[in-house]
């Protein structure tokens, strides 16, 4: 499917020297969150934080809210919501809903 072409070409914008910006790795996250892969939405949260030292936006927080909700990490949940509030983002409906 549409997450397939995903990694490979995403290792091919590193290897021309081409680095992601927030909006290549929201991309990959709903994609991989689309394909209900929440484990792959995780790993590109972390990349993005971790290697590239860029700061998540709100949608891409609240993927990865919505990925360990959906792996039922409730523990999670928490310290991502909690990550969201420290960003001084506004968290959404939803967002409390999957708190509660």
């Amino acid at each position: 499917g549409r997450v397939d072409h995903m990694q490979p070409l995403y290792r091919e914008m590193l290897t021309y020297g081409i680095k992601p910006n927030v909006e290549t790795y929201e991309i990959m996250m709903e994609h991989f969150y689309d394909a209900r892969r929440p484990d792959a939405v995780l790993r590109v949260m972390n990349d993005m934080m971790q290697s590239h030292k860029l700061k998540p936006r709100y949608p891409t927080c609240e993927y990865a809210l919505k990925a360990y909700y959906r792996k039922g990490d409730t523990v999670a949940v928490m310290r991502t919501f909690q990550q969201i509030l420290d960003f001084k983002y506004r968290p959404s409906l939803s967002a409390f809903e999957m708190v509660l």
